[in-house]
């Protein structure tokens, strides 16, 4: 596996699921985590957990649809361990469109909602993160988008937004990865398809019937759901010395669905 000693990795949203995954495969790997989410109990689970086995990390609230918020939690784990070596936007999803409406039925306020999560989230930590990475010449940043982003939404929930950020996103990631290559700067994707993840995300799945749960997954060369951790993988990959000549690029972990 890639190592990270001594490197301090910022990850958002990784109280649970595929952020939490993340954060416990880099501090295995050497890796000092700031652990960053919303939910300050289980991001202080998640550091309890690293803890335990015997790794470095430290819990900071972030709300990464908050310029201020995002900017606070940057300035206090440099002051903590004096810089970011990798960053991890993790933290996205469809915040204020929970329901399966049509274009119509979209208010403003709901569809701010879920663009100022995705694509300012991950613009309001590039922006803070890049010109230290810039000064140090070396820096490792990975958008955690979706497949959604890469094609369309299916969920039923928010979808009409969700699509829209994720791809803008990747878009995004391609821009700044052009401007921040000549200062060994990597900026990359990783597209998570359908995956076991968080309590929300499953209590969502199992809303669906027996039926619906087949059809989704016949839909799936592989023919089940991924894992936080498969995704984690793919993060670490794209974070490390090995991928040092990988920039601008998106990396696909979805079973196959994106040749359906």
């Amino acid at each position: 596996m890639f190592r990270f000693d001594d490197k301090v990795v910022v990850i958002t949203g990784a109280a649970a699921g595929i952020g939490a995954a993340a954060a416990k495969m880099f501090s295995d790997q050497g890796a000092v985590v700031a652990v960053t989410d919303v939910n300050m109990e289980l991001a202080e689970k998640t550091v309890n957990e690293i803890a335990a086995a015997g790794g470095k990390a430290k819990a900071y609230y972030c709300d990464v649809s908050s310029r201020e918020s995002v900017d606070s939690m940057i300035d206090e784990v440099t002051a903590d361990f004096g810089t970011v070596d990798v960053m991890v936007d993790n933290a996205g999803g469809t915040h204020g469109a929970v329901h399966s409406g049509n274009i119509e039925e979209y208010t403003d306020e709901e569809f701010d909602g879920v663009v100022k999560r995705n694509l300012y989230g991950a613009f309001y930590l590039c922006r803070k993160v890049i010109p230290m990475m810039k000064e140090k010449r070396a820096g490792k940043i990975v958008i955690v988008s979706s497949g959604a982003g890469r094609t369309t939404s299916r969920s039923e929930f928010g979808r009409i937004p969700y699509a829209p950020s994720k791809a803008a996103q990747l878009g995004l990631m391609r821009q700044l990865a052009l401007e921040c290559a000549p200062f060994n700067i990597q900026i990359n994707g990783v597209a998570p398809g359908l995956i076991k993840s968080t309590q929300y995300i499953e209590d969502n799945w199992n809303t669906n019937t027996p039926e619906q749960k087949e059809a989704t997954l016949k839909k799936i060369p592989a023919g089940r759901r991924g894992t936080s951790e498969e995704i984690a993988a793919g993060i670490l990959f794209m974070a490390s010395e090995e991928a040092s000549y990988v920039t601008g690029h998106c990396l696909d972990i979805n079973g196959g669905s994106l040749m359906m």
